[in-house]
């Protein structure tokens, strides 16, 4: 993360991953597909494995491949196992604020509707906006709101002890990003984006653009 906003939205991100994988390298080993996760920059595979799933052709219909793929690794009944290296291996997605835009709209909500059954696809982008919503942007808001003399008493001492909660958490896991603690203090800023990229994911649905080129996904109720 070289930017400033890499290092205030990217946090955001990741950070909303941890409801659904909280123990992404424990989930991968249980036999449920749909706990099947990867990181597309770095996937090892013995050869012969990769040939018998059909390799990237078997999933070349996917803008999600690199969950798709695990996916169908367990799916085909083979071990699947991801490593945290964090320390090891680096990279960086993307470099401006436009490219982090265009990078989690394509993938955000379709990476979502692979994650859970069907039925519950079509909740995943509202629940997550409204808890990102309710978590991240209101203690702020209504803070600022009492320090302008709009609001008093229990929901300003309310407000600014979620703040205070809420900065400590970020500062921890920006950190533990490799990312400067102190963007901690300019979260609500990070989840306004966040916001917007959800939203703007959510909207677009099926139809989704990536370096020029548009494409059609399947809607989450034709997903398996």
């Amino acid at each position: 993360m070289g930017s400033f906003w890499e290092r205030l939205v990217q946090p955001q991100i990741f950070l909303l991953m941890l409801p659904r994988f909280p123990d992404f390298e424990r989930a991968v080993r249980n036999p449920h597909w749909r706990d099947a996760i990867a990181n597309g920059q770095y996937i090892l595979f013995p050869r012969s494995a990769y040939d018998e799933i059909g390799g990237h052709v078997a999933v070349q219909a996917e803008v999600v491949e690199d969950m798709a793929l695990a996916m169908l690794v367990k799916r085909e009944g083979k071990q699947l196992r991801i490593r945290s290296v964090v320390d090891d291996l680096h990279t960086r997605m993307y470099r401006s604020l436009a490219g982090i835009i265009e990078g989690w709209s394509k993938n955000i909500v379709v990476g979502g509707w692979l994650s859970v059954p069907p039925s519950l696809g079509g909740a995943v982008a509202p629940v997550a906006i409204a808890a990102g919503v309710s978590l991240c942007i209101a203690s702020p808001v209504v803070l600022f709101a009492g320090l302008v003399g709009w609001v008093a008493g229990p929901l300003l001492l309310w407000s600014a002890v979620v703040y205070g909660v809420s900065v400590a958490i970020w500062m921890y896991f920006t950190h533990a990003m490799h990312g400067p603690p102190q963007y901690g203090f300019l979260y609500p800023l990070g989840a306004l984006v966040g916001a917007y990229i959800f939203l703007r994911s959510w909207r677009r649905g099926q139809n989704v653009e990536w370096k020029g080129r548009r494409y059609t996904v399947r809607a989450h109720s034709e997903m398996p």
